[in-house]
């Protein structure tokens, strides 16, 4: 455990406590290999082994949606949180790769430091530019799913632990949410996290489907869009 982020890891929080590391491992790999062709197709075969009858596009839906509940959950806890900044950007970590596929554990080059308040961009800049965007550039090119339905996956875990956040009074709440309500970022690129739910009388919606139902055995999820049976 990261002796700065100890406070996180009490209640629902405490299985992420290894999931963010400083010691070097021997078998981690450079976190810019996520983006190397090879080594992400091999990691999401891994993955696709635990489905009886997968399709490219669902896996690499589900991957991503793995990957940032695994080792990303505690990164944008500690932002909310703890106010605290982890240095995530594919190029400055490693990444320990785990025997199904998903990484077990980041491998950070520090424990972080306090977060940017200029606005809402800056303050997950680290987190969406610097780790999230390359690899969802990557994961749409060697899967050939659309980037849109990755950046729902990132926009739905980030609006689902903004509001658990929010349970536990966090101080950066506001931020998050001010995130998801900007079409625009400051220099007037598209957000590709704007509104990725929509908050109904009956729960929290998606606005682009994961794609989970073009693997027979699953169900749909609870925030998927599309009606029920959905076959399209």
């Amino acid at each position: 455990m990261i002796a700065a982020l100890a406070p996180l890891f009490r209640g629902p929080l405490a299985p992420y406590a290894e999931a963010l590391r400083l010691q070097a491992d021997a078998t981690a790999r450079p976190g810019s290999d996520l983006t190397d062709p090879d080594f992400l197709t091999s990691q999401m075969t891994l993955f696709s082994r635990r489905f009886a009858q997968p399709e490219r596009r669902a896996v690499a839906s589900l991957w991503m949606k793995h990957h940032v509940s695994a080792v990303l959950t505690p990164v944008l806890a500690a932002n909310l949180l703890l106010g605290r900044q982890m240095p995530v950007a594919l190029e400055e970590i490693d990444v320990l790769p785990g025997p199904k596929g998903i990484a077990e554990a980041l491998i950070l080059p520090q424990d972080g430091t306090p977060v940017s308040r200029a606005d809402p961009f800056a303050r997950f800049s680290p987190l969406l530019e610097g780790h999230v965007a390359p690899l969802v550039k990557a994961v749409a090119k060697a899967s050939g799913i659309a980037p849109k339905v990755l950046w729902s996956n990132v926009g739905n875990w980030f609006d689902g632990l903004t509001g658990e956040a929010e349970a536990m009074g966090a101080e950066g709440v506001g931020d998050a949410r001010a995130l998801l309500a900007l079409e625009r970022a400051p220099d007037g690129t598209r957000n590709p996290v704007f509104a990725a739910v929509r908050h109904t009388a009956e729960g929290r919606k998606r606005r682009v489907c994961c794609l989970r139902y073009l693997i027979p055995e699953l169900d749909l999820c609870d925030t998927c869009p599309l009606p029920d049976p959905a076959r399209p």
